[in-house]
């Protein structure tokens, strides 16, 4: 492909992940209880043009001890890092267990948060979350990113935690280069250096799995060929000052 087709491309993929970056600031504190907020009067309230829905309270507080969290996980994740033919993303990763990776990290988030943002969408779409295609899932970010759309400030709030906290680990997770994001160590955390390996070499990413480092186009910690390949390219150079 030509240097200009690689430029269309990119700003076309940059173009549909945009909106995830113009996101309210991420939350770091543990997501308070959905349940802890008095909606009843939003149920049964009609929408007013440009506005979400204002969803019933057992479309949105209602837990299930049967909440399948993985599976909400992952429909955030996908929306987050879309996947496309040649274009690899969180989808890719799954085999290797990125979304159960960011459940535990997400340990902390309540069953009970993650299955009300799953039935939020139910007002608007008249689907869960996860039920959702991926770009009526993009839509779905779009509104609640929006100031006010949902005329219910304290709900638009706990929705808007539920994603910017399970947004910022899908992101560390994926682009700290998961599942090739550790080198093996032994019980005193010393890295474990391949056999004959006089170059100490502990760069854990290779061509086999698309990851977030190659997405962003990092290469990680360098290689041995690769610190040799700028040693030559630094000895070429005229390092004499022709000035003094």
């Amino acid at each position: 492909m030509s240097s200009s087709g690689t430029s269309r491309k990119s700003r076309k993929e940059l173009s549909r992940r945009d909106f995830i970056k113009t996101s309210a600031t991420t939350s770091t504190a543990i997501v308070a209880g959905l349940g802890g907020i008095d909606i009843a009067e939003t149920a049964g309230s009609t929408n007013t043009e440009g506005s979400l829905p204002r969803p019933a309270a057992s479309e949105l507080v209602r837990s299930s001890p049967s909440v399948n969290r993985r599976e909400i996980i992952f429909a955030i994740g996908d929306t987050l890092i879309p996947s496309r033919p040649g274009d690899p993303g969180y989808k890719d990763l799954e085999w290797y267990g990125i979304t159960e990776e960011i459940n535990n990290r997400l340990e902390a988030l309540p069953d009970a948060d993650l299955d009300g943002f799953n039935k939020s969408s139910v007002g608007v779409f008249k689907k869960n979350f996860t039920e959702l295609s991926e770009d009526l899932r993009s839509k779905y970010f779009e509104l609640l990113l929006q100031s006010g759309s949902l005329k219910n400030e304290p709900l638009q709030k706990k929705l808007l935690e539920v994603y910017s906290n399970t947004r910022e680990v899908v992101f560390t997770v994926f682009y700290q280069n998961f599942p090739q994001n550790h080198w093996p160590r032994d019980a005193n955390r010393v890295p474990i250096l391949r056999p004959g390996d006089d170059h100490q070499i502990t760069n854990p990413n290779s061509s086999a799995i698309p990851t977030g480092w190659d997405l962003a186009g990092y290469a990680g910690p360098l290689t041995w060929e690769e610190e040799e390949r700028r040693r030559k390219y630094f000895k070429k150079i005229n390092w004499v000052n022709s000035d003094t």
